[in-house]
């Protein structure tokens, strides 16, 4: 993988193969973007969290099937996130404006 100015990650991190890819675009991205509910917070993708222990149980055979993170992750908690664009769906407004900014910041000086 090539090295790129900015990454937008959606999605919460829920195994560990999604955990070591958002380090890998990590280590090649100038900035990352968390876009949406799920990449900025870790819901509703993470409400297994707060699932009592008879729920965990339940479920159980399901995350060892799937090999899943014993609890899922927003991606803060996994690598550095320069910006965050939460939302389900996200706002566009906020998106183009976080991307203009980007671009500005990133653009070389004239």
């Amino acid at each position: 993988m090539d090295e790129f100015d900015v990454a937008f990650i959606e999605g919460a991190v829920a195994s560990p193969e999604q955990e070591e890819k958002v380090k890998e675009i990590r280590s090649k991205a100038k900035k990352v973007v968390a876009v949406g509910s799920c990449a900025c917070v870790g819901l509703p993708a993470g409400q297994r969290n707060s699932f009592t222990e008879g729920q965990k149980e339940a479920i159980d055979f399901l995350v060892t099937r799937f090999g899943a993170l014993p609890k899922v992750l927003k991606l803060s908690d996994v690598i550095k996130v320069d910006v965050e664009l939460p939302g389900c769906p996200m706002n566009p407004d906020a998106f183009l404006k976080a991307i203009d900014a980007l671009v500005k910041e990133l653009r070389p000086a004239i």
